[in-house]
């Protein structure tokens, strides 16, 4: 994928975000959020370069494995199942995501 196919700058109740848009993430996003209008899932837009834009946004994504926040109960979810996917190097079971 070149970098326009993985991730867009965009405005959000008037904030830039970025979100990552490749094709299983933003269909997994359309069918979760149940809206065909999902462009993409946002990207931790706080935390500088430890977190922001390496990250799910926790105010979206909550308890997932990989937002940039250490939780208890964390778990993997269908749009890290997608990213997995979309980087051609690994099959999912997109039935163990929780």
């Amino acid at each position: 994928y070149s970098e326009s196919e993985v991730s867009q700058s965009v405005l959000i109740n008037g904030r830039k975000k970025t979100i990552l848009t490749t094709p299983n993430v933003i269909k997994r996003a359309q069918e979760y959020f149940n809206c065909s209008n999902v462009k993409g899932v946002e990207l931790e837009d706080q935390g500088g370069e430890g977190s922001e834009g390496s990250h799910w946004e926790r105010s979206i994504l909550h308890n997932e494995m990989m937002t940039a926040s250490s939780i208890k109960d964390a778990a993997f979810s269908v749009f890290t199942f997608a990213l997995l996917e979309d980087s051609g190097w690994y099959q999912v079971d997109y039935s163990l995501s929780e």
